[in-house]
């Protein structure tokens, strides 16, 4: 009777490198969707910043990364009719070749439109 342990063995060593790139892809778009969520609550946080007009830009920008301890980048541009309120951040790709799929770094970007009455 011969064993199958060797065969076993090499179609594990075989599948590993696939199963970590796909375990490493798995971890790095979760790690996009939880800095999405997380810049919506930032972006909040802003928009009653904003709407209350008590602090200057600079000062809501300086405010959010003490607070958040994060680098964001943060444009606040007033026009007449509305508020436009961009906040991004870029996430560095763990997954080798993910690259080619996505950017690296991937930039989420947040974006909230406020309507001046």
């Amino acid at each position: 009777m011969r064993s199958n342990k060797g065969q076993a063995l090499l179609e594990f060593i075989l599948i590993l490198p696939i199963f970590l790139l796909f375990l490493l892809a798995i971890i790095d778009f979760g790690r996009i969707i939880y800095e999405k969520n997380r810049l919506e609550g930032v972006a909040s946080d802003v928009v009653d910043l904003v709407n209350n007009g008590v602090l200057s830009d600079a000062e809501i920008e300086n405010k959010l990364e003490e607070y958040y301890n994060m680098p964001l980048a943060l444009m606040i541009e007033r026009k007449e009719v509305n508020t436009i309120i961009n906040i991004s951040r870029e996430i560095d790709v763990l997954t080798p070749g993910l690259g080619i799929a996505i950017s690296d770094p991937y930039v989420v970007e947040v974006i909230r439109v406020i309507n001046n009455e």
